[in-house]
């Protein structure tokens, strides 16, 4: 008999390869503003966004300060002005159209949906955003529910975040639940502040303060797991 029932999935970088799409984004984005485009630009932005999220999930500034903060921060780091406002919109308008499917994504969401397993995403983000991207591959064909910490007014790893998602899913024994993500710091310790198992799907070999309950290097490895 399987353990679980229930598989809460993240968004950026679990099924989608929001790496990818940054990179291409920030890329055209930079090109169209006139700022420096080259890849070592795209990776210092990239740098700075991801620090942004992390002080996000750590309590310690506002959804709406990273949008424009992390272009603020760029244009200090490499000494040029720019027009954080404007990037921000653009930005978010070239990401909501770019949505690149991890490997073994469809296979395994396939799979899954065979097995009976209810499929849900849970995802810190723009609601317009994230929604935009799902309906433009193939996941929206396999969820049952979308949970974006813009929409539930929470976020990843916070318990209110996914007290609000128990109130939505099927299952109710949380033995049964596991959360599958490529975030130590929003996903895994979600998962143990919800009492949750939880997945890592990393290819890196990381130190943690908390252990995930399983490890995976590729979507396609879930399937031992289930």
């Amino acid at each position: 008999m399987r353990k679980y029932t229930t598989l809460l999935f993240d968004l950026d970088n679990t099924l989608l390869d929001f790496t990818g799409a940054e990179f291409i984004c920030i890329k055209e984005l930079f090109t169209r503003h006139g700022l420096p485009n080259d890849d070592d630009s795209v990776r210092l932005y990239s740098k700075i966004n991801d620090s942004y999220w992390k002080a996000f999930e750590r309590g310690e500034i506002k959804a709406e300060e990273i949008y424009t903060g992390r272009f603020d921060t760029f244009g200090k780091e490499k000494g040029v002005r720019v027009d954080s406002a404007r990037l921000a919109k653009d930005y978010l308008t070239l990401l909501s159209c770019c949505a690149i499917e991890k490997e073994y994504c469809e296979d395994l969401l396939s799979y899954c949906k065979e097995k009976g397993y209810e499929i849900s995403v849970i995802t810190n983000g723009i609601a317009y955003n994230q929604r935009s991207r799902i309906e433009r591959c193939c996941i929206k064909d396999y969820i049952t529910h979308l949970f974006i910490s813009e929409e539930i007014g929470s976020k990843k790893p916070a318990r209110e975040y996914f007290e609000k998602v128990f109130e939505k899913i099927g299952e109710k024994d949380k033995s049964k639940i596991l959360v599958i993500g490529d975030s130590v710091t929003s996903d895994i310790l979600g998962a143990f502040n919800a009492g949750l198992d939880s997945c890592l799907l990393t290819a890196e070999k990381v130190s943690l303060g908390i252990e995930p309950t399983y490890r995976i290097e590729s979507l396609k490895d879930l399937v031992n797991i289930l």
